[in-house]
Formats: structure tokens, C-alpha cells, sequence
């Protein structure tokens, strides 16, 4: 019997902007809206043959993307995808590419390549990373800082070298943020902070390069391999509702939250009949701290 007090979206709503909460594709994300066709485009996605990078890339095929970029370490994941993209929509191109995307030589290479074949990248979703659970002191500083690579480094090297290789007169980068940048949870540190710092990054890229557009997504609470069991009855988002969002992301409709961090649970029609608010005070970009500053000192 059920547990009557027992509530899903118990680490989902205190994260919640706007009223209508969603955990899987609704109209305004759904993957054959016509308004959210990829048709001519080129995306890359990292981590495409995991959980989260495949279902974002099934999505994209979906939306008759013209062409899919895999990247990942390993190339039978890679493979995996392929296959199952290539099932939704057999007209997609897909290709594969290995590569470390926390090593600066290998992404420089990726895009020398990807240029030198003339494939031209219109979105990137970085959909790799890496988290560890454990107590700062018990673990290695090496290791601690891996989720600073993987997840702050890795994303920056990406946004640097597509913007080398095609300009920074357009593109669009959308990198899995999570809302554990809001927690201060035991055993989280490397994660949670490496997730605040890389949103942060997100919005300096944003402002210096206006024209590009630069998203922090956090995918919800999406079963995987590597998902807690004890957080399993909690992980009802599917991949699909983020795949939904990166495609919406990739729309002008998306234009006003640039820079910004969103949640794929928020409903993205109510967040557009609060646009004038969201943009007038900056509701999407990251704070300091709760105190009021300002010349008269908080008011205590």
C-alpha cells in the first residue's frame, strides 16, 4: 500500500517559478511542435550516449533536426544512440566523435575537424558531467575538482572553441545545469558548487558576447544508472521534457531568458505572460546573498 503522505514532487516544487508545474512534454515543449522544428540545423550534444544526452538527442531528431553530432568518451554509447536516433527519423545525418571534452586539445580538435568537414553547429547542448558524493576531506582534491572540469571546464572550453570556429555572431549553447546550485546538502560540494559556478560563467559569456545565446537547464529529476535508489520515487521527469526545452531554447521565443537559468519543470506559456517582469528584474540570473545591500546598509 501507498505511502498516503508520500509526495513525488517533494524535491521538485520548492524550485518551482511559476505556478504550473510539468514533469514531462506538454504543447509548448512537445517534440513534433511545428514551432520547434530543428529542420536545417546541426547540433552537437556531449554525453550522447547517456541518459539525458540521448534522450535530448532523440528529440532533436524528432524535430527532423538535419544533422546530429555525438560526443562522448566512448564510442559504443555513441553507437547505442545512433541507432535509436536513427529509428525516429531515418533521414537524420548523425556522426560520431570521441572526445574528452574536459581536455582543451581534444575540443580544439573536434571543431578543426567538424569545420574542416564544413559542418556548421548551430546548437550545442552539453549534456556530460560528472558528480561526486562525498564528504569533503574523504575524497582526493584531484577527484573533488573533477566536477569543476567536467562541469565548468568542459562547457566553457565548448562555448570557447564554437565561437572560434563559426563566430560569435550566432550559435546557441545550452549546458544541464541543476538546482543542487541552491542546496548546501552534506557530500554535494564539488557538485553543487561546480553547478553554481558554470551558471554563473553562463551569464559573463552572455553579456560579452550578446549576440550568442547561452542557457543553464536543469533537467528535472530524470531516472539513470546512476541516480540514487533512494531518490528513484522522486526521479519522475523524463529526458523527453528536456529534450522539449533544448529545442525551445534553440527558438527566438527564448530570446528574453538568455543568460539565465530555468528549470524544464516551469511552464514556459506562463513564464511569457510574466516576460516584462521576468527581464525588469533579472528573475532568471543568479543573486549574492539574501542580505539587502545598498548605501543606508541592510534594513535590519
Amino acid at each position: 500500500m501507498a505511502d498516503p503522505g508520500f509526495d513525488p514532487d517533494a524535491y521538485t516544487k520548492p524550485f518551482q517559478l511559476t505556478k504550473a508545474l510539468h514533469r514531462d512534454v506538454y504543447s509548448a515543449v512537445d517534440l513534433t511542435n511545428p514551432q520547434l522544428s530543428a529542420e536545417n540545423k546541426t547540433v552537437l550534444i556531449t554525453g550522447g550516449g547517456g541518459t539525458l544526452g540521448k534522450a535530448v538527442a532523440k528529440a532533436w531528431a524528432a524535430a527532423h533536426v538535419y544533422q546530429v553530432v555525438l560526443v562522448g568518451r566512448r564510442s559504443g554509447p555513441l553507437e547505442q544512440a545512433e541507432a535509436e536516433i536513427r529509428s525516429i527519423n531515418p533521414a537524420v545525418k548523425t556522426s560520431i566523435e570521441t572526445a574528452d571534452t574536459r581536455n582543451e586539445a581534444e575540443v580544439k580538435a573536434l571543431f578543426e575537424k567538424l569545420a574542416k568537414q564544413e559542418i556548421k553547429v548551430d546548437a550545442v547542448v552539453d549534456a556530460a558531467g560528472a558528480i561526486n558524493t562525498a564528504v569533503t576531506g574523504t575524497l582526493e582534491p584531484s577527484m573533488w575538482f573533477n566536477d569543476f572540469e567536467a562541469n565548468v571546464k568542459a562547457p566553457y572550453l565548448l562555448s570557447h572553441y564554437m565561437m572560434a570556429t563559426y563566430g560569435d555572431q550566432q550559435g546557441t549553447i545550452i549546458v544541464m545545469a541543476s538546482n543542487a546550485a541552491a542546496l548546501v546538502v552534506p557530500g554535494m560540494s564539488s557538485y553543487a558548487c561546480s553547478k553554481l559556478a558554470v551558471t554563473r560563467v553562463l551569464e559573463f559569456l552572455q553579456i560579452e558576447h550578446p549576440k550568442m545565446r547561452f542557457f543553464a537547464l536543469s533537467p528535472g529529476n530524470v531516472a539513470s544508472p546512476l541516480t540514487n535508489p533512494g531518490f528513484l520515487p522522486f526521479a519522475k521527469d523524463t529526458g523527453a521534457l528536456a529534450g522539449g526545452w533544448t529545442l525551445f531554447l534553440a527558438t527566438q521565443r527564448a530570446d528574453y531568458m538568455k543568460g539565465g537559468f530555468l528549470n524544464v519543470n516551469w511552464d514556459v506559456d506562463e513564464m511569457e505572460s510574466h516576460r516584462e517582469v521576468i527581464e525588469k528584474e533579472g528573475l532568471l540570473k543568479l543573486g549574492f546573498i539574501k542580505a539587502q545591500l545598498g548605501p543606508s546598509g541592510h534594513p535590519f
